[in-house]
């Protein structure tokens, strides 16, 4: 019989871990919902949170699964020591889920559609700003 290793968990174990934190909340899930989507504890999503506990392939699928996101989203750049995305204020969160819950077909008109809401809006601002300059 061959020996079973002790896997112990490595700093991309945490990375991908806080990523699945990170997408769990931006979805407005709790880790108990996630946990029983998964037919796991939630003590066992907190342990793949904090990096505590290595994800196995199969739960990584599952996850992602529940989640609606790609396998590659949870991993990112895990290896390769990359900021994980700041915590963000509730409206740029609900614009994100929002973005997530779009077909992937039609996200990029929706990147192009509030890019330009937002050159419109810096635009409007400047002329009341020139305006009241002027006055």
């Amino acid at each position: 019989m061959i020996p079973k290793s002790k896997k112990s968990a490595k700093p991309e174990d945490a990375a991908i871990g806080a990523k699945v934190r990170q997408i769990r909340m931006m979805r407005g899930m709790s880790q108990t919902a996630l946990g029983d989507a998964l037919g796991i504890s939630f003590q066992q999503i907190q342990k793949y949170e904090i990096g505590a506990n290595r994800i196995g392939a199969s739960r990584l699928l599952g996850i992602a699964k529940t989640l609606h996101v790609s396998v590659p989203d949870l991993i990112g750049s895990a290896g390769e020591d990359a900021e994980m995305m700041p915590a963000f204020d509730v409206a740029t969160r609900d614009v994100l889920r929002l973005m997530m819950d779009a077909p992937p077909e039609t996200r990029g008109v929706i990147r192009d559609a509030v890019r330009t809401m937002i050159h419109a809006t810096d635009a409007l601002r400047n002329a009341i700003v020139g305006m009241k300059a002027a006055a």
